[in-house]
């Protein structure tokens, strides 16, 4: 069984990227990506084998030199 799943996104420009995994209250379990990255199409996979069975909150902030982008959220859903 693999706990791995692949995460997809795209940038309009080049930006500083906080991806994190939030629980349903808005606490952050874990961060997946805190760094600047280049503009376009990105990829990584989030292994969630040391996270429990749930639905979790997905947020990507994006913030370039001239403005902070609009935090995108969606659902997560780790089943075992």
């Amino acid at each position: 069984m693999s706990d791995g799943t692949t995460i997809r996104y795209e940038l309009p420009e080049a930006a500083f990227v906080r991806l994190e995994v939030c629980d349903m209250l808005g606490r952050v379990v874990t961060t997946l990506v805190q760094a600047p990255q280049s503009g376009g199409a990105h990829t990584l996979t989030f292994n969630a084998a040391g996270v429990a069975p749930g639905t979790y909150m997905l947020r990507l902030y994006a913030q370039t030199a001239h403005r902070v982008m609009v935090p995108q959220v969606c659902q997560l859903h780790i089943i075992r």
